[in-house]
């Protein structure tokens, strides 16, 4: 192989290697963004979950400011 010929296929091997790390940062970028979302989902789901649960337990209390009817 001629000097031009293997400078060509390290080129060329180095902008493959290029592509391939922000193929990769890129996907993990996208997975990272992904169960962020997934994890802020949950949480939110875990909230009113809660809150629902607040909120029968009180109704299940009564009250005690109703007027008894005669």
């Amino acid at each position: 192989m001629t000097p031009i010929q293997v400078f060509t296929v390290a080129v060329i091997g180095a902008f493959a290697a290029v592509l391939s790390l922000i193929v990769v940062a890129a996907l993990a970028a996208a997975v990272y963004t992904a169960a962020s979302h997934l994890i802020a989902v949950r949480e939110a789901h875990r909230e009113r979950r809660r809150d629902l649960k607040t909120c029968r337990a009180i109704h299940a209390l009564g009250t005690t400011d109703r007027q008894e009817q005669k």
